[in-house]
């Protein structure tokens, strides 16, 4: 399963986007790739919208941490497919609100 924590904020959101779904193995998972292609989109859209931001990702792991009003909204839109996934494949991704809003150091 993956789990997605994150916290929001009018400002500023964090992401943390951790381990693989189980749909399937390993590059025939179709929940994994839609995860990954919404994160990843998010991340390097942050690099033209965030007033700053700072994100780390390796293979199971996203983070992400962004200040902006518009890198905000971007992320809302992400949180709606992610959330739409969710519905239709609850047993393979969890995502919790409220997590504590994190820096990139606090994953070393």
């Amino acid at each position: 399963m993956t789990q997605i924590t994150y916290n929001l904020s009018d400002d500023e959101f964090s992401i943390l986007c951790q381990g693989h779904a189980g749909y399937a193995d390993a590059g025939n998972d179709i929940v994994c790739a839609a995860i990954s292609t919404l994160t990843q989109t998010l991340v390097k859209h942050m690099e033209i919208v965030a007033d700053e931001y700072q994100a780390h990702a390796d293979k199971g792991e996203l983070f992400c941490n962004a200040r902006g009003v518009v890198a905000v909204e971007c992320f809302k839109l992400v949180l709606t497919g992610l959330r739409m996934l969710q519905a239709n494949y609850p047993r393979y991704l969890k995502i919790v609100e409220g997590c504590t809003i994190f820096t990139d150091n606090d994953l070393k």
